[in-house]
């Protein structure tokens, strides 16, 4: 993975877990406690699998390079 792809998806799921605290907020405030719940634990769990994956990623094994045959001259 990019780096440019891995900030992509840090900033997808910080926005995801933004968006559940706004959420949350706002069932607060309506005293909809299944709803507080709901939005309290999927965005954790979005980023808590977003997290696994990125720290998840396998690198390429480096290619060794090709074994040099020098000559000592005398």
């Amino acid at each position: 993975m990019t780096t440019y792809v891995k900030l992509k998806v840090i900033l997808a799921c910080y926005g995801c877990y933004m968006v559940g605290g706004l959420l949350s907020a706002i069932f607060v405030e309506t005293n909809n406690r299944t709803g507080t719940i709901v939005a309290i634990v999927l965005p954790t769990l979005v980023g808590m699998i977003c997290v696994t994956l990125l720290t998840q990623q396998v690198q390429p094994p480096k290619k060794k390079l090709p074994r040099r045959n020098v000559r000592i001259v005398r």
